[in-house]
């Protein structure tokens, strides 16, 4: 019996092999950089071939997950921790350096005054997401792990809005051709919807041919100057 996609309204079917179950939860594997993030999903339906999860947000059309052995994944993960697994797996949130990136050595505070997401494993990037009431638009900086402007071999980057139960996709476009570390949009439905009170928010590039991706929560009139510079910051 084949799953009627067609029937089923807001929703991103994924082979039968690529959920992993622990317990009542249900998770995918989503390549972000040199790694694979497990994602919580809300399974719809299923049937013999294939499940349909919730288009809410936390996976979205385009992205790379593990089509194949999630339970795999999953009992690796386990063995690693020594049992549950770490519901941040796959994210590393040591305080010390890796990589060569020591947190204390730069200034991570960020630099146009908007909401700083972090990015890959090790934090290996960083984005700042500033919106705009003057201007109606969103512009998105690139950094490197030392803050410095990162360019980007792209024409757009992706920004995934979720309030509520409504999650729209939206498209930032580069400032110019040939490289850019600045990425933006003023589209009307983009804005409205970061405006709300309660807003998650993810944040998709490629960087060197790799997909990356970072999450932020963002609670409206926090603004600006003087806001909470880490509103963004979502583990």
């Amino acid at each position: 019996v084949r799953l009627p996609v067609d029937t089923i309204e807001n929703s991103i079917v994924v082979p039968k092999d690529a959920v992993a179950e622990e317990g009542p939860e249900r998770y995918v594997f989503v390549e972000n950089g040199d790694h694979f993030d497990r994602i919580p999903v809300h399974v719809l339906a299923r049937d013999s071939v294939s499940v349909a999860i919730a288009n809410d947000g936390q996976v979205w059309p385009g992205q790379t997950i593990a089509t194949s052995g999630a339970h795999q994944l999953q009992m690796a993960m386990k063995n690693q921790s020594g049992g549950a697994v770490d519901p941040h797996a796959g994210h590393n949130h040591d305080g010390g350096g890796h990589d060569g990136h020591d947190h204390a050595a730069h200034d991570h505070s960020p630099k146009h005054g908007g909401h700083l997401i972090e990015i890959g494993r090790n934090h290996d990037y960083h984005a700042e997401l500033v919106d705009d009431h003057k201007t109606e638009s969103i512009t998105v900086y690139m950094m490197d792990s030392h803050m410095e402007p990162l360019s980007l071999n792209e024409s757009s980057i992706s920004l995934v809005l979720t309030a509520g139960d409504k999650t729209e996709a939206f498209e930032l476009l580069a400032s110019q051709p040939g490289g850019s570390a600045e990425f933006s949009s003023n589209d009307a439905k983009m804005m409205e919807m970061i405006e709300g009170e309660e807003v998650k928010g993810k944040l998709r590039v490629n960087i060197d041919g790799k997909p990356f991706s970072g999450a932020f929560d963002h609670h409206g009139h926090g603004h600006g100057e003087g806001g909470d510079s880490h509103a963004g910051h979502n583990h």
